[in-house]
């Protein structure tokens, strides 16, 4: 395994987050077909945020012996959720490039909560779930994080924490140089894919692809949320998509 990773160069790039986001679908999107990106062993390593424990090599085992003229990386939805991936990623691959999708907030966490119940992980309802989540003070809710209850439930039923962006990204830019990450609205990725493909091909040093059809991956169909539900977490989350508007100098008024 020694001999193995020093044949092997680390991810060149990296997809941080967020679940439910689109990543699948931009990670899939990258691979071009002429094989000048290569996907690692598997597209979701959690290395940084779930396996670090399991070392440096077993890591660098994941990704192909490879030329200098290609590239490869892999996407792990959950490292930017994870304040210590942060620090870890800084120290490790100091040159590779980061990739997040943000999507509404509001979308998100019922597009999550929605595929755990798929996977039979879940059994309360969204509103039972979403109040699993907050304290409630003088009826304004306020966050409260499940990690003191282990990593699954931290993983599995943050459905509103992990939409708290702004909370989540500051570690990430206080350790690692703006010009390193890519930071996308999953909104603009949904409705045009190739336009935001091109952007982070060009982003990654690679030229644009002859790539016309976009699949779609896991994407799920459900019923709609209740407005009254939705109605709040529109009013919670208000004030974190204000600040994260401030903080990347980017427009998230359409998640209002």
């Amino acid at each position: 395994m020694a001999a193995y990773a020093g044949r092997v160069r680390p991810p060149d790039f990296v997809i941080i987050g967020t679940e439910r986001g689109g990543t699948t679908s931009l990670y899939n999107y990258l691979l071009t077909e002429d094989s000048r990106i290569i996907s690692a062993l598997r597209k979701e390593i959690h290395f940084f945020d779930q396996h670090y424990y399991k070392g440096w090599t077993w890591y660098l085992s994941h990704f192909p012996v490879r030329k200098d003229d290609i590239l490869s990386g892999e996407a792990s939805p959950h490292y930017y959720f994870f304040p210590e991936a942060a620090q870890r990623v800084a120290q490790a691959i100091p040159n590779a490039k980061l990739i997040i999708l943000l999507r509404n907030p509001i979308d998100r966490a019922y597009s999550h909560y929605q595929h755990e119940v798929a996977m039979g992980y879940e059994k309360l309802s969204f509103e039972d779930a979403v109040n699993r989540e907050v304290t409630v003070s003088n009826g304004i809710w306020k966050p409260r994080s499940l990690r003191a209850n282990g990593v699954f439930q931290y993983v599995h039923f943050s459905y509103l924490s992990k939409g708290l962006y702004v909370e989540h990204l500051k570690p990430w830019l206080e350790r690692i140089p703006s010009e390193r990450f890519l930071i996308l609205k999953s909104e603009s990725f949904f409705s045009n894919p190739g336009d935001v493909l091109a952007g982070a091909l060009h982003f990654l040093g690679m030229p644009p692809t002859g790539r016309s059809t976009f699949r779609k991956y896991n994407e799920g169909q459900y019923e709609p949320m209740e407005r009254e539900v939705r109605s709040r977490l529109r009013t919670f989350y208000e004030p974190y998509n204000k600040e994260l508007s401030e903080l990347l100098r980017m427009d998230f008024h359409d998640w209002s």
